[in-house]
């Protein structure tokens, strides 16, 4: 695996996993890695990637105890800008199951949300990222 690959793919578990913490998660799984084709992968890119994680979190919000815990789907995708030694991530929170609901929702619609958003999003100005040479 190309070492920019490898580095998109730790970065993104280091994000996600930063995710999860911020969240005070109970539970963290991660269920979908997608990384960017080796020829599109070249740290010579301006912006390289994205790679995508797709997994689930059980979050306790609100002064609420864990048995009151929902599952979320979460989504991040992750572009490595190397002049700049910066990330730039894209994240969705999807809940899922509400604690004490027995409907669980599809996450289909904020997969489809977010996959645009992903193929769609360009960065026009390198100059909004500090950092770098």
């Amino acid at each position: 695996m190309p070492t920019i690959l490898f580095s998109l793919l730790i970065l993104g578990r280091f994000h996600y996993s930063s995710l999860a913490h911020d969240n005070t998660a109970l539970s963290s799984t991660t269920t979908g890695i997608n990384l960017p084709t080796p020829a599109s992968a070249s740290a010579a890119s301006p912006v390289v990637g994205p790679a995508t994680l797709t997994g689930q979190q059980v979050i306790s919000k609100f002064n609420k105890g864990p048995e009151d815990a929902d599952t979320v789907l979460i989504l991040l995708a992750l572009w490595r800008i190397p002049s700049k030694q910066a990330d730039l991530t894209l994240c969705v929170n999807f809940p899922l199951k509400k604690a004490g609901e027995e409907a669980e929702a599809s996450g289909e619609y904020a997969t489809r949300v977010f996959e645009e958003a992903v193929s769609s999003l360009k960065v026009e100005d390198l100059g909004l990222f500090a950092g770098g040479q």
